[in-house]
């Protein structure tokens, strides 16, 4: 278990080392803009790897834009 631990977490280094991640991540309207750079960027060759940078890609959104965005309750 600590191999494939140690793949995720230099996956995630490698997908936030990405070059204009964040600018993206801040001009972006919806997550869909920022998974469709990462993919394009990290060229993933399994669905899985897919999988992961879509992930990383809400995780990213959801930190940046969570402090601004308003709870509707």
């Amino acid at each position: 278990m600590g191999n494939v631990k140690k793949t995720l977490y230099d996956y995630y280094d490698r997908v936030v080392s990405i070059e204009g991640l964040q600018r993206v991540i801040d001009e972006s309207d919806d997550v869909s803009q920022v998974q469709r750079f990462i993919n394009y960027n990290m060229k993933p060759k399994f669905q899985s790897e897919k999988d992961m940078c879509n992930d990383i890609a809400v995780e990213l959104w959801n930190e940046y834009w969570g402090d601004y965005i308003e709870a509707n309750y």
